[in-house]
């Protein structure tokens, strides 16, 4: 049974897709999955842990080896296992933001309800669990958009803010972030899945 994804220039979500379909089909207590950027090693990092997995990584000449160590295998204490999900109350809420914009029309209009619709999900309740930005929606949290303070101010109460990288690497603005974390789209997929609800302006 192969122990190593190789995975090395594929676009997201993909490599998060084949770590996770290895660790759906297999029963190997370890492997390694092989990245070469940044952006994927984050996801696929941030995917294993979030599963109660661990990683051992390595990286050399800008290839990032990652070694995923099974909860429960052998060598690893129980603690590492993920700690079960309590139910709440509360309805999971998740906005969508697709566009710097607001409605169909002008695009002048659409920009400043686009700014206060932002700026009023503060006052919204429940509060958003997440916030998924992604195509033209990405550059309201980069540098110059006039509701970054709007959108930090909800990452301090503990708003989750998950920005499309492709989408960044698309407007070139991967550098400029300044509110929410790069994510990708299996990632984004599975905030609005899970959500009992989701809102889009």
């Amino acid at each position: 049974m192969q122990d190593v994804i190789d995975c090395r220039g594929l676009a997201c979500p993909q490599p998060v897709l084949e770590t996770k379909a290895c660790l759906e089909t297999t029963d190997l207590a370890a492997f390694t999955v092989i990245l070469d950027n940044e952006a994927a090693r984050n996801n696929v990092g941030r995917f294993v842990t979030s599963q109660g997995h661990k990683i051992e990584e390595e990286v050399e000449a800008g290839i990032y080896r990652l070694r995923v160590i099974r909860s429960g295998a052998p060598g690893q204490t129980t603690d590492s296992a993920p700690t079960p999900c309590v139910a709440s109350h509360k309805p999971v809420l998740v906005i969508k933001i697709p566009s710097d914009k607001m409605g169909h029309g002008d695009d002048e209009l659409g920009g400043i309800l686009l700014r206060a619709f932002v700026k009023t999900i503060k006052d919204v309740t429940p509060q958003p669990k997440c916030l998924v930005m992604f195509n033209s929606g990405v550059k309201l949290a980069a540098v110059g958009s006039d509701v970054l303070a709007a959108l930090q101010d909800l990452e301090k109460a503990g708003t989750e803010i998950l920005v499309c990288g492709t989408c960044l690497d698309f407007y070139h603005l991967k550098t400029q972030l300044q509110a929410g974390r790069v994510s990708n789209m299996f990632e984004i997929m599975s905030a609005m899945a899970q959500a009992d609800r989701v809102v889009s302006p």
